[in-house]
C-alpha cells in the first residue's frame, strides 16, 4: 500500500540531514503503530469467518490513518515553534468549524523592524496545514480556505451525532477517504481510510480539583488566586452530576466516566452535550512558542539574581531606547517578599534607607533597582493677603511717625503682607504601610508673578509705576523674589527647602517615624503648634530686611522649615515689600503725609493703610526668572524644581529631583476662567493680630497646585491610572515633549473664594489626610488610594507584575501598569511602538516575557537553595503551584533531578520546565463560551487573602483583585480612605470600589465570555489567521487608528464592550455603573489636546485603569499562568474500511487515540532544555515527543 507521505518525503530529501528525516518519520510510524496495535489487541472483536478478514483489514486501515495522523501532528505540531486553532476562530461561518490547523510561530519585534507589521502575509505565509485527511497529497490541505467550506471528494463522518448528540446545533467533521491500493494487483482499491485532529486544549479541565488539605494562610489563598487550581465547572452546567466530595471528580479518567458516574448515558448524554466545553486529558509543555525551547523559569532567575546586569528589551548588557527595563529591577521587585511574614502586610517597610542616590541618565533613565519612597500628590501653595498693625515687625519704626502725620488714624494704620503656604500631601503609593524618619523637599521657581495697589475713596491706585519706561519698573507684573529685599538672583527668595519630620500641630515635633498606610495621603505644612499666637511665631514666617527663615543663615532665604502633618492656618510665609522700593513707588498710590518727612524718610519698603481703604492684588502664572527684567528671562517658559532627599538639605549631586516646564500657561487655569485673578480686599478685614491663635482675616485668595492625576477635578480630564505614573525615579516634565494631560503632574492655578472647599486645602482634620486617587476633594476623593503593589509572598504568575511599577522612568511615555495591558499610549500612533525616544512600554514588555518565562514556585524561601522546594514538589507535596505537576522523563530518577537542579540554578533555570507539566493549560483560540467562562471563573469563591493575615470571603463569584493582599477591615482599611467626613457612606463605597476587588458572578463572566470570544474571532478573521504568539494575543494589533483592535487588545476590547456596550465611556459628562464594573468615579474625556498623537488613545473616562475598574492586566494576573496559543493534547479519530474488487464496502472499523505531547525531544541525545537554535535537523523539524495515552475502537453509533 502507498504511503504518500513517506514518498514523498523520500522525493524530496536527498541530502545526509533529508535521510536522517526519513529515518525518523520511518521509526515514528513503526513505533506508533506498534504502540497502537498493542493498545488494540484487548479490543479486537472476533468476527465470522467470512467477515473476519475485512474487519481486520478495515482496522489495519484505521491504524494507518492513526499513524498517519500523528505524524502529521509530529511534523507540524511537535516543534515549540507551533501554533494551533480551530477553524472556528478565524474562519467566519466555516463549514468545517472543528477542523484544527497549525501554523509556525511569530513575532513581529518593533526593535528590529521598521513600519507596521503585515499580519496577513505573515499569517498566510506560516500555515503549515490542516490537521485531517486529503486525497491529494500535492497540497495536503495547505489552503487556509479549505475549512471554509465542505470538501469536494468522496468523505466520511468523524464527529457527528453519536460524539455531540442530536440537540446540538454543532456542525459534523467530516474528512476525505484516501484510497489505498496495491500495485501487484494492477491498482485495485483494496480501501480507504481517513482521519481528523481535535484540541483537547480548547476545553475546561474538570478533573482538576481543590484540595482541601492545602494551607489557607495569604501565602497560598493569594496563589489560588493567581495561579488557580481549576476551571469552574459550574459554568459547564453539566447537569446530572454533582458529587459532594470534591474528589469524586479527579477520579474521572474520560468523559464517558462521567456519563458512568452520573448514570445518563445514551442520546444527549452530559458528555454529548458538552463535547466541545469540556476534557480531563490536556497537560501541557511549558515551551516558549515565539523563540522555540523551554521558558525560563523565574522563580529561579529573580532569586539568584541570574539576569542583573542584562536589560528587559534588548535582551543583552546593553539597553535599547532611554528606558530599557533591568532585570535587577524586577529582581528587587520579586524578592520584597522576604520582607513579609506570610503573606500579610502589616507592619510598615522602613524606605529611608532605599532613598540612595538615582543611578540614571538622560539617554538611560531606567532604574537598575527598586526605590520604595513616599510620593508627593499634591503640593499646593495657597497664597492669602493679611494685614497686621503697623507696629508688628516695624523695623523701620514707622508707627510712630504714621501716628504722628496722620493722628485721626493713630494706632490703627495697618500693613497688608501678601502670604504663601506651601502645603504638601505626601502619598504612599503601594499596598503595604511604609515609614521615614524624614524627608527634605526642594522647591525652586515658583511661577506665579503680582501686582499690589490700593483702593481709596472710589480710586484704585497700582503701588508701582508700571509704564515708567526703562529698568526693571518697565514689566507689569512681578515674581516672588522680586518683592525681597536683595540685590540679585543668589539672595532674592527662589528656592525653598523644607524637612519634613514626625509629629503634629497637636503634640509637636518627635523623633518618631513618620508611617503611611496603604495608600494613605497626609498633608504637612509648616509647624506651628495649637494654641500658639501670630505673635509667638511670627518671627519664624515674616520675610523682611535681611532676616532668614528656617535654619539658614543667608540674607532672604526660606530654608529647612520643618514641616509636620496637619496645617496650622496661623501661620505662613509673608513678605510686604509690595512696592518693592520707594522710588519706583506710584506717587498717586500715596497718602499726602506719606510725600512728606518724617514718613517719606524711612519708608523704603512700606506699604501703610488706612482701616478702611482697600489692598488689590493681581496675580497670573508668569516666567519664573529669580529678579531678572532682561528680555531672554522674560521670554523663558517657565520651569519649577521639587526635589526629595533625606534629611539635612538638599545637595545637588544627590537628589531624586523633578523639573516641570509648562510652555502653554493658559491651560493651566479652569476653562472660561480668566487668566487673571483679581481681589479687593478692605485692610480691617483682614486683620490679623499678635494675639490671635488663629488664621484672624487672613484670607485666601488664589492657589498653586502641582497634583499627580485623580479621576476628578483636573483641569485637563484625562486617564491619569494609565498614562499618568508620578512615582518615578525622577521626573522630568517638560510640555515641550508631551502636552500636560500625558504628564504626570497637572499644574493649575485656581482663584480661592473659600477656605473650607475645593480648589482649598482640604484636609480630614481629624487625621490630618489629604485627598486623592478618586478626586482631588472631599465630595469625590480618598483619603487612601494604592497604585501599586509589594509582593507578600513568592509570585506564581507573570501577571503579577502588572502592579510593579515596572516603568518607572523620568521621561515619557508614561505608564503606570504596562505589563499585560494593551492600551495604545496617547503620545504614539497606533501604527507604531517605537518613535524616537517614545517607546510602547506595554508592547515590548509584554512581547519579552509572555512567551518566555513562567513562575515554576520552587523557591528557595529565604534559604540557601531550592533543594527542599524540589524534593517536596517530585514528592507531590508542592501547594503554592498544584497544578504544575511533575514529569519525569525516561530513565531519570527525582533524586537525580532534585540534586541536578539544585546544583546549578542557570541550568535550573532552563531545565526546570522538563520537569513539570500544566495540567489543564486552556488554548485562548477556543470558541467555547463555556469553557472561557469556566476559566474566567477559576477562583470562583476562593476567598481573598488581606494584609492582616484573614481573608474577605467570596461566594457566588470568582474574584480579582489588582490588589494582593486586599485591604483589612479590622485594621480600618476602608473607613481610613473614605475619610472622617464621610455622609451617606459614598465615601465608603467608593473606597470600596477603589480598595476592593472584582467579582465576577456567573451572568457577568457570561457575558464577558461571550465578548471574549466574539473578539477573538473577529480579531482573528480580519487577519485571517489565529494569534501567532502569547503576546501577539494580549497586545494589541499594530495599526492604523482606524483599524480594530490597534487603541486596545482584544481581551481588554472585550472587557470594553461587556462592560459599556454603548460605548457611552466617552461621552462627555458624569461617569455611570457598568454592566461588570463602574465608571461613576471619573467623567467623559471629550475635549483632547491637539498635541496629542492618538487622540482615540485618550478618549474614554477618566477612571479608566484605576483599581475601581477591570482591565486586561486583571485578568491575566489571575489566568496568564493557564494560557497559551497552542494545544499540547489533541484527539484523533480514524476511519478505515476494507473494500471488495467491485468497489463495494465489506467492512468498517472507528478508532480514537489522545496524544500528548511531552518535553523530550523526538532525538533524546539532546535533553529537554536545550536551546532551539541549538537543536540538531531532526529536533527542529519534529520538536517533541507525542505519546499515545489513551486508544480505543469505536462502533458507528459512537462516532
Amino acid at each position: 500500500m502507498k504511503n504518500p507521505f513517506l514518498l514523498k518525503a523520500a522525493r524530496t530529501h536527498q541530502t545526509e540531514a533529508g535521510f536522517s528525516l526519513i529515518i525518523t518519520v520511518t521509526m515514528l510510524v513503526l513505533l506508533s503503530l506498534i504502540a497502537v496495535g498493542l493498545l488494540s489487541l484487548s479490543s479486537a472483536t472476533l468476527r465470522s469467518s467470512g467477515n473476519e478478514q475485512a474487519f481486520r483489514e478495515a482496522q489495519g486501515n484505521a491504524r494507518l490513518g492513526l499513524q498517519l495522523a500523528i505524524s502529521e501532528l509530529q511534523r507540524t505540531m511537535g516543534s515549540d515553534r507551533a501554533v494551533s486553532a480551530p477553524a472556528a476562530a478565524f474562519v467566519a461561518g466555516a463549514a468545517q468549524p472543528h477542523l484544527v490547523g497549525a501554523w509556525e510561530s511569530w513575532s513581529w519585534d518593533p526593535l528590529a523592524s521598521s513600519g507596521a507589521p503585515d499580519y496577513l502575509r505573515e499569517k498566510k505565509d506560516r500555515f503549515r496545514g490542516w490537521l485531517t485527511s486529503r486525497q491529494s497529497s500535492e497540497n495536503s490541505g495547505q489552503e487556509v480556505d479549505y475549512a471554509a467550506t465542505l470538501p469536494s471528494g468522496k468523505t466520511v463522518e468523524l464527529l457527528g451525532e453519536g460524539s455531540y448528540g442530536t440537540m446540538s446545533d454543532e456542525e459534523p467533521v467530516v474528512s476525505e477517504l484516501v484510497s489505498l491500493s496495491t500495485e501487484d494487483e494492477g491498482g485495485i482499491e483494496k480501501g480507504q481510510y481517513a482521519w481528523t485532529v481535535l484540541s483537547e486544549d480548547t476545553k475546561a479541565r474538570i478533573d482538576l480539583i481543590r484540595d482541601e488539605a492545602r494551607p489557607k494562610d495569604g501565602e497560598h489563598l493569594a496563589s489560588s488566586l493567581t495561579f488557580p487550581e481549576r476551571f469552574h465547572r459550574d459554568a459547564l452546567e453539566l447537569q446530572g452530576y454533582n458529587p459532594s466530595d470534591e474528589k469524586e471528580w479527579a477520579r474521572l479518567i474520560s468523559s464517558r466516566t462521567l456519563d458512568a458516574a452520573a448514570d445518563v448515558g445514551g442520546d444527549n448524554s452530559i458528555s454529548q452535550k458538552h463535547f466541545f466545553d469540556f476534557t480531563t486529558y490536556s497537560r501541557g509543555v511549558l515551551s516558549d512558542v515565539r523563540k522555540g525551547g523551554l521558558k525560563r523559569d523565574l522563580t529561579t532567575i529573580l532569586e539568584e539574581r541570574l539576569l542583573d546586569g542584562e536589560r528587559v528589551y534588548s535582551e543583552t548588557t546593553d539597553p535599547i531606547g532611554v528606558a530599557d527595563p533591568h532585570w535587577s529591577y524586577l529582581s528587587d521587585y520579586y524578592n520584597q517578599y522576604l520582607s513579609f511574614q506570610g503573606g500579610g502586610s502589616v507592619q510598615p517597610i522602613d524606605v529611608t534607607r532605599n532613598i540612595t542616590e538615582p543611578r540614571y541618565d538622560a539617554n538611560d533613565s531606567s532604574p537598575e533597582q527598586l526605590t520604595l519612597k513616599p510620593v508627593i500628590a499634591k503640593m499646593q501653595i495657597v497664597f492669602s493677603m493679611v494685614t497686621h498693625p503697623l507696629n508688628l515687625k516695624d523695623r523701620h519704626n514707622l508707627a510712630p511717625k504714621y501716628a504722628t502725620a496722620d493722628r485721626r488714624y493713630a494706632g490703627r494704620h495697618l500693613r497688608p503682607w501678601l502670604v504663601f503656604e506651601p502645603i504638601v500631601t505626601l502619598w504612599n503609593p503601594y499596598s503595604v504601610p511604609i515609614e521615614f524618619e524624614s524627608l527634605s523637599i526642594g522647591l525652586d521657581k515658583i511661577p506665579v508673578a503680582f501686582r499690589f495697589g490700593k483702593g481709596e475713596g472710589g480710586e484704585e491706585y497700582d503701588f508701582r509705576v508700571v509704564e515708567r519706561g526703562g529698568g526693571r519698573s518697565s514689566r507689569s507684573y512681578w515674581p516672588l523674589s522680586h518683592f525681597v529685599h536683595g540685590g540679585g538672583k543668589n539672595d532674592a527668595i527662589s528656592n525653598f527647602s523644607f524637612n519634613i519630620r514626625g509629629g503634629n500641630m497637636a503634640e509637636g515635633m518627635n523623633r518618631d517615624p513618620i508611617v503611611l498606610q496603604p495608600g494613605e495621603n497626609k498633608i504637612f505644612s509648616s509647624f506651628v503648634k495649637e494654641g500658639q499666637n501670630w505673635g509667638s511665631v511670627m518671627d519664624d514666617f515674616s520675610i523682611v530686611g535681611s532676616d532668614t527663615v528656617g535654619a539658614g543663615n543667608q540674607r532672604s532665604l526660606i530654608k529647612d522649615v520643618d514641616l509636620v502633618e496637619g496645617w496650622n492656618t496661623v501661620g505662613g510665609f509673608r513678605f510686604d515689600h509690595l512696592s518693592r522700593n520707594h522710588e519706583n513707588r506710584n506717587p498717586l498710590s500715596l497718602y499726602p503725609f506719606e510725600k512728606k518727612d518724617p514718613v517719606r524718610s524711612g519708608s523704603y519698603h512700606s506699604v501703610a493703610l488706612r482701616p478702611q481703604d482697600s489692598i488689590i492684588v493681581k496675580a497670573k502664572l508668569s516666567n519664573n526668572d529669580a529678579n531678572s527684567d532682561s528680555e531672554d528671562d522674560q521670554r523663558q517658559d517657565f520651569t519649577m524644581l521639587v526635589e526629595m532627599d533625606r534629611i539635612g538639605g538638599i545637595e545637588s549631586d544627590k537628589i531624586l529631583g523633578s523639573s516641570f516646564t509648562v510652555r502653554e500657561k493658559e491651560l493651566l487655569y479652569e476653562e472660561d476662567a480668566d487668566t487673571l485673578i483679581e481681589r479687593k480686599f478692605p485692610a480691617v478685614t483682614l486683620l490679623q493680630q499678635a494675639s490671635d491663635t488663629t488664621r484672624g482675616g487672613k484670607t485666601p485668595f488664589a492657589v498653586f497646585t502641582m497634583t499627580a492625576k485623580s479621576s476628578r477635578n483636573l483641569l485637563s480630564p484625562t486617564k491619569g491610572w494609565l498614562f499618568g505614573n508620578p512615582v518615578l525615579t525622577a521626573y522630568e516634565q517638560d510640555e515641550n515633549e508631551a502636552p500636560q494631560p500625558l504628564q504626570s503632574y497637572e499644574f493649575s492655578f485656581r482663584e480661592v473664594n473659600s477656605i473650607n472647599s475645593f480648589p482649598m486645602v482640604e484636609i480630614d482634620p481629624n487625621t490630618n489626610r489629604g485627598y486623592f486617587g478618586s478626586g482631588q476633594s472631599a465630595e469625590y476623593g480618598l483619603t487612601a488610594t494604592p497604585m501599586f503593589v509589594l509582593p507578600t509572598s513568592p509570585m506564581v504568575s507573570l501577571g503579577q507584575f502588572q502592579a510593579a511599577n515596572l516603568i518607572s522612568a523620568v521621561k515619557p511615555p508614561f505608564f503606570n501598569y504596562p505589563l499585560g495591558n494593551s492600551f495604545a499610549h496617547p503620545l504614539l500612533d497606533s501604527n507604531s511602538v517605537v518613535s524616537g525616544t517614545f517607546v510602547d512600554h506595554s508592547y515590548l514588555l509584554n512581547q519579552r516575557l509572555w512567551d518566555s518565562f513562567y513562575f515554576s514556585g520552587l523557591s528557595k524561601n529565604g534559604g540557601s537553595s531550592n533543594k527542599r522546594s524540589l524534593e517536596e514538589f517530585f514528592d507531590g507535596n508542592s501547594t503554592l503551584t498544584p497544578r504544575l505537576q511533575p514529569y519525569l522523563g525516561k530513565g531519570r530518577s527525582k533524586e537525580d533531578v532534585v540534586t541536578e537542579l539544585a546544583a546549578d540554578p542557570d541550568f535550573a533555570s532552563r531545565e526546570i520546565a522538563a520537569s513539570q507539566m500544566l495540567m489543564g493549560p486552556f488554548n485562548i483560540h477556543s470558541t467555547s463560551v463555556k469553557a472561557w467562562k469556566a476559566l474566567l471563573l477559576s477562583a470562583f469563591d476562593v476567598s481573598v487573602p488581606t494584609r492582616d493575615a484573614n481573608e474577605h470571603e467570596v461566594k457566588g463569584a470568582g474574584a480579582f483583585t489588582r490588589l494582593l493582599p486586599s485591604y483589612s477591615e479590622r485594621l480600618g482599611d476602608l473607613e481610613r480612605a473614605a475619610g472622617s467626613g464621610d455622609v451617606g457612606n459614598d465615601g465608603l463605597r467608593r473606597a470600596e470600589r477603589w480598595l476592593g476587588f472584582h467579582q465576577l458572578t456567573e451572568e457577568k463572566a457570561e457575558l464577558l465570555a461571550e465578548q471574549i470570544v466574539e473578539q477573538i474571532k473577529l480579531r482573528c478573521s480580519e487577519d485571517k489567521g489565529p494569534f501567532l504568539s502569547l503576546s501577539e494575543f494580549v497586545n494589541r494589533r499594530v495599526g492604523r487608528s482606524n483599524e480594530s483592535f490597534t487603541n486596545r487588545g482584544v481581551l481588554q476590547t472585550a472587557i470594553d464592550l461587556a462592560n459599556d456596550p454603548q460605548e457611552q465611556s466617552s461621552q462627555p459628562g458624569e461617569g455611570f455603573e457598568g454592566e461588570l464594573f463602574s465608571l461613576e468615579d471619573g467623567v467623559g474625556i471629550n475635549n483632547i489636546d491637539a498635541r496629542v498623537t492618538n487622540p482615540e488613545a485618550l478618549r474614554g473616562n477618566t477612571a479608566e485603569g484605576s483599581p475601581a475598574t477591570l482591565i486586561q492586566g486583571d485578568l491575566l494576573q489571575h489566568l496568564g499562568s493557564v494560557i497559551s496559543v497552542r494545544s499540547d493534547t489533541f484527539r484523533i479519530r480514524s476511519y478505515g474500511n476494507s473494500m471488495a474488487r467491485n468497489g463495494e464496502i465489506q467492512a468498517e472499523a472507528w478508532c480514537e487515540a489522545i496524544v500528548q505531547r511531552v518535553p523530550e525531544f523526538v532525538d533524546s541525545k539532546q535533553t529537554a532544555g536545550t536551546p532551539f537554535d541549538e537543536l540538531n535537523p531532526v529536533n527542529q523539524t519534529f520538536g517533541r515527543r507525542f505519546e499515545v495515552v489513551s486508544f480505543r475502537w469505536m462502533t458507528a453509533d459512537e462516532v
